[in-house]
């Protein structure tokens, strides 16, 4: 009499790889991931058409609709402003551009000569933060 051999089971070792690879991503997202917010909701910032790179929006300068600076959370100048960032980079580093998060009510006459404020005390990479049409922060 001849007995059937058992017949092989398909292997699961590719679940195993699939979630490992996926954990993975996910801890690289986690760890890469930066979750920023706007400081000072009293600010509307103004839109624009154009897509461009963007970045958090945390360590900023903000500019509301009475022209006030402030950083941080603290009404500052620009030049402290400037201050408390150069003490903050490091030597050698790659320049990141400043970003400057202006209320859309602010008079651009008024915007534009905080703008060169922020550039005479020694921030000359602005960036000003926008928001898309959609409503992202970009």
């Amino acid at each position: 009499m001849k007995i059937a051999s058992p017949k092989k089971r398909a292997s699961s070792d590719w679940q195993l790889q699939l979630i490992n690879i996926v954990f993975l991503l996910l801890l690289f997202f986690v760890m890469n991931g930066t979750i920023s917010n706007i400081q000072d909701w009293s600010i509307e910032i103004p839109e624009t058409t154009e897509i461009t790179e963007g970045g958090p929006i945390a360590e900023a300068a903000y500019i509301d609709h009475a022209n006030v600076l402030s950083f941080r959370g603290a009404p500052a100048t620009a030049a402290a402003i400037a201050r408390t960032w150069a003490a903050e980079i490091q030597p050698g580093a790659k320049l990141a551009p400043f970003l400057v998060v202006a209320d859309k009510r602010l008079p651009a006459v008024q915007l534009l000569a905080r703008l060169q404020e922020l550039k005479a005390a020694g921030l000359p990479n602005l960036s000003l933060v926008t928001l898309r049409e959609t409503g992202h922060v970009q």
